[in-house]
């Protein structure tokens, strides 16, 4: 049989001491958002969903779906105007951009970003964005729904969570992989990177 992951071996451990703390100091938010997303990431790896079929506009005003090229994705969501945890996003994002043209993947693999933030980011802000993040358009996309009729069924299948917060945004973040044949496969901390790439990478062949 073989074994899963390490980050999923280290999720499972993590909620199984997140619910032993949870009795003696009681259930805070904190503790209930990690053990949720815990909790989502395990039920994803055992039963992929399929990712809602919902168009989605580029930076030029395209419409296109998330899913169709043959190529695994990685997906985040952020919104533009969000410059806490979403500009660290963003640099990780640079670096897998870089990992993936220095590997020779930008053929298996592709970075998807969308934005939750619809109203804001317009075709026209996200082209400012692309620019601003030296991005690849080979290797990553920049997509932002319609509007909040198209945004709630992925929010709602890659378990994302967003509040706002006076001119910040509260929402939590990982690396989601998402298979060739359109099933959300994999959700990965954000800060592990490698994982988030091999797993990408092995929906297409083997792992590099």
């Amino acid at each position: 049989m073989t074994s899963a992951p390490h980050w999923q071996r280290r999720m499972a451990s993590l909620v199984l001491l997140g619910v032993g703390l949870a009795a003696p100091v009681g259930a805070s938010r904190w503790l209930t958002a990690f053990t949720s997303d815990t909790a989502r990431a395990l039920a994803v790896a055992a039963s992929p969903p399929l990712v809602p079929k919902v168009m989605l506009l580029d930076g030029d005003s395209v419409s296109q779906p998330l899913t169709g090229d043959g190529r695994a994705l990685i997906v985040d969501f952020i919104a533009t105007r969000c410059h806490a945890l979403c500009a660290t996003q963003n640099g990780i994002y640079q670096q897998l951009q870089r990992d993936i043209r220095v590997r020779g993947l930008a053929f298996r693999v592709r970075l998807v970003t969308i934005s939750f933030d619809p109203a804001w980011d317009t075709p026209r802000v996200l082209r400012y964005f692309a620019m601003a993040q030296h991005l690849d358009r080979s290797v990553w996309t920049v997509l932002t729904p319609r509007d909040s009729t198209a945004l709630m069924p992925l929010l709602r299948t890659f378990g994302i969570r967003v509040i706002r917060d006076g001119t910040e945004f509260v929402h939590n973040t990982a690396l989601h992989i998402v298979a060739p044949t359109g099933r959300l496969v994999g959700i990965v901390p954000i800060t592990d990177v490698e994982d988030a790439l091999s797993l990408a990478a092995a929906q297409t062949g083997p792992t590099p």
